[in-house]
């Protein structure tokens, strides 16, 4: 870890309760601006975060369910979604390729999965992903109802858990990229599952640092 770089930082992150009626937990979009949209009552905890930096390999996709990856992508003009998709797909699907493995990567959205900073170092807003060993897929997700206007989905909120191993990567820059694995279907116990994970407001981010802007990948990744 290079001198001045924080060991840990200590930031609030916001988890879920399930709703105390006991009822399904849901978050309704088509609710008006304003009302209250889900049924369910957050929850927000101080939590040390570990600063993964000098010790970067310890994290991989099927030990913690994330890791971080140096590789500097040839499109680097992230205004126009024509030209993400016709440049920018294309070589992250071969870079998913080589880093998991995969016979065949399907992009289909940008969002999450591959997450990675466009202009400069994530400094404001860093990404904060919870070790998948310290999760307890049973007591610690909340499936939650996503309602839509013409159909139902769901996701899964986060409860607090004190035994849970929050971490970040301190300035991810726009040469580097985390992926973070969301399912996975091999369900023996050898692989990490998925990670939670989400933006924090780190205390520790100098005053005046740019917003943060960066651009996610969604993909799904097959084996033969």
């Amino acid at each position: 870890m290079a001198p001045g770089t924080p060991a840990s930082t200590t930031a609030s992150i916001v988890f879920a309760l399930p709703p105390p009626d006991g009822t399904r937990a849901y978050q309704d979009t088509t609710a008006p601006s304003g009302a209250n949209d889900k049924n369910f009552p957050l929850d927000v905890h101080d939590v040390e975060i570990q600063n993964l930096r000098g010790i970067e390999a310890t994290a991989t996709l099927d030990t913690t369910g994330f890791q971080l990856y140096k590789h500097a992508a040839k499109h680097n003009a992230f205004t126009s979604d024509a030209e993400i998709k016709e440049e920018y797909y294309p070589e992250s699907i071969e870079l998913l390729k080589r880093i998991t493995g995969a016979s065949r990567v399907v992009l289909f959205d940008h969002n999450y999965n591959l997450w990675r900073p466009i202009s400069h170092p994530a400094l404001d807003w860093p990404l904060a992903l919870c070790d998948y060993r310290s999760f307890d897929g049973q007591k610690d997700v909340l499936p939650v109802a996503l309602i839509f206007p013409d159909r139902e989905g769901e996701a899964s909120a986060v409860i607090y858990n004190p035994n849970q191993k929050w971490t970040y990567f301190s300035g991810v820059a726009p040469d580097e990229l985390i992926l973070i694995k969301c399912y996975d279907s091999l369900q023996d116990g050898s692989v990490a599952l998925y990670t939670p994970h989400t933006a924090f407001s780190d205390p520790a981010t100098p005053e005046g640092a740019p917003f943060r802007e960066s651009i996610e990948l969604r993909a799904f990744v097959f084996y033969d």
